[in-house]
């Protein structure tokens, strides 16, 4: 008796994955979206004459839970130590809380992320902001913050 080998069958349609016989996955869900809450320029801390520029979004990763992200354009090559930080206040709960991370940043998009800020799911005001410490002179500190306010779902 001859039996032929099994071959293993991927299909790909209307978003739905089979794979083999029987068995077939659900459509991977779709990435979340990312908001822009606000921006701000400040000057680069190696050289002041020179502006650097801020966005601050924010992705939902859970519910009650929100990736906050800073991307920068420190218009630096050589760069320098930034801080990102936020304090948010869920104005439906009263939960309140910081949270902050540091970077080197260099060149035209440097992206800080603070993932999985616990939130609780309503509306949160934001405050975020940057410390930058230059690399040149550690006490040249440029400082800015901007405010959103969020509703985590």
């Amino acid at each position: 008796m001859n039996r032929a080998p099994r071959i293993a069958v991927t299909v790909a349609a209307a978003g739905l994955t089979a794979t083999g016989i029987g068995a077939v996955a659900a459509p991977s869900a779709a990435a979340a979206p990312t908001t822009t809450l606000c921006s701000f320029t400040y000057p680069n801390p190696n050289l002041p004459l020179i502006w650097a520029e801020s966005t601050a979004s924010a992705i939902p990763t859970a519910p009650g839970k929100v990736t906050l992200r800073l991307t920068t354009d420190s218009r630096s090559f050589i760069g320098y130590s930034q801080q990102f930080r936020v304090t948010w206040a869920n104005l439906d709960t009263g939960f309140s809380g910081v949270a902050n991370t540091t970077a080197r940043v260099v060149g035209s998009e440097t992206i800080l992320s603070i993932p999985d800020v616990a939130t609780a799911s309503g509306r949160v005001a934001l405050v975020l902001g940057a410390m930058s410490t230059g690399t040149l002179n550690p006490n040249s500190v440029s400082t800015e913050d901007c405010s959103a306010e969020y509703t985590v779902p």
